[in-house]
């Protein structure tokens, strides 16, 4: 039997308690910053109360805020870490994806002004701004980066353990960035798929918000590191992370909402809540 079903993440409409529908921007902060929250999904916050972000009532999806952030010269944004957690209240435990088959569905909206990611010279391999970067133990990470005007996939097998790929174009940065009107979303499916050579398979879906039902991944492929990994699987997701010098004017990013979900694919696929297409 699968693993109990569970979510982790905040949709800014009320749809996974006990975030609210955050009515301004210190009803956020009550959770972005204080430590050990709830499903320990602001584990780490890169900015501090009411600094590089707002809730958003002037820009909504679907009737709902949205949590800006703030991107130029001295200004972060307002990024943060999670470490995946069950849904234990109040005592949460570590993310169940420790031993045999794990997975992972990651699920991002957003979009943001043309020019966010400013610096010209992040042009090579983790250079960027990480919008998702899933982190598993021993140096193997995986993160979904913007720069040149794209969206990739840079995987890094690091510590001694393969080195890492050839960065993977996933779309241009346009379904995201510099959008005159609506949202991008991105899904990321990973699965560790044997334990024995350890790889594992990413899956990535990007396109307008909401119209990614029963779509083709845009990447779709297993990775085999030449030793041992990632032994341990996931434990926490980076989300809106600047690798890059940050230069120049403000620009804004709205994000409306991130979360997570396990998936049981390899176990009968009992959970695909987004019900797009594996292949």
């Amino acid at each position: 039997m699968p693993p109990a079903a569970w979510v982790q993440g905040d949709d800014y409409a009320g749809g996974n308690p006990p975030f609210p529908n955050y009515v301004n921007t210190a009803a956020f902060d009550a959770w972005y910053t204080s430590s050990g929250t709830y499903r320990r999904f602001y584990d780490i916050s890169y900015a501090s109360a009411g600094v590089d972000h707002i809730i958003d009532s002037s820009v909504q999806f679907n009737g709902h805020n949205t949590l800006r952030m703030d991107f130029g010269a001295g200004h972060f944004g307002a990024g943060w870490d999670s470490l995946l957690s069950d849904d234990g209240d109040p005592v949460e435990t570590n993310g169940p994806f420790f031993g045999g088959y794990q997975g992972i569905w990651l699920n991002k909206i957003f979009k943001a002004e043309t020019g966010v990611m400013s610096d010209v010279g992040a042009t090579g391999f983790g250079q960027g701004l990480v919008i998702f970067g899933i982190e598993t133990n021993n140096f193997a990470d995986q993160n979904i980066i913007n720069r040149n005007g794209n969206i990739y996939l840079d995987v890094d097998y690091g510590g001694g353990h393969g080195g890492h790929q050839a960065p993977a174009l996933i779309c241009n940065e346009n379904v995201f960035f510099g959008r005159s009107s609506g949202f991008g979303q991105l899904i990321v499916l990973y699965e560790r798929i044997n334990t024995l050579d350890d790889s594992f398979q990413l899956r990535v879906w990007a396109g307008d918000a909401c119209s990614l039902g029963g779509v083709s991944p845009l990447y779709n492929q297993q990775h085999f590191p030449t030793s041992s990994a990632i032994t341990n699987g996931v434990y926490g997701i980076r989300n809106y992370n600047a690798v890059y010098t940050l230069s120049g004017a403000i620009k804004h990013l709205w994000n409306a909402g991130t979360r997570y979900d396990p998936s049981f694919v390899s176990e009968g696929g009992s959970l695909n809540p987004y019900g797009v297409a594996l292949t």
